[in-house]
């Protein structure tokens, strides 16, 4: 028996992989909450966005401006929070009925 490798015969690899689907653990889920959108309207107001509105730019160079300015004040208002998957043990009900 050959078990030699050779670029003159055919070789033939039958690899078998099982996959594995990982189920994550967390999630990352942003806070919003009255006091933070009224925060975070409030900034996009006093902004005066004259990268925005300056005639000498570009169509697609004001939507890129827009863009970045937007969420930038998005990100720093509603940051991400990781949050847990797991359920975590199961809470006994108490009935305090005698």
């Amino acid at each position: 028996m050959d078990l030699a490798l050779s670029d003159h015969t055919m070789q033939i690899l039958e690899v078998q992989i099982k996959k594995t689907i990982e189920s994550k653990k967390f999630r990352y889920v942003r806070i919003v909450n009255e006091t933070l959108l009224s925060n975070f309207l409030q900034a996009l107001s006093d902004e005066t966005w004259g990268e925005v509105f300056d005639s000498t730019v570009e169509i697609n160079q004001k939507f890129y401006n827009f863009h970045a300015k937007y969420k930038q004040y998005y990100d720093s208002f509603f940051r991400l929070k990781k949050v847990s998957l797991d359920k975590g043990p199961k809470k006994k009900v108490v009935d305090q009925r005698n």
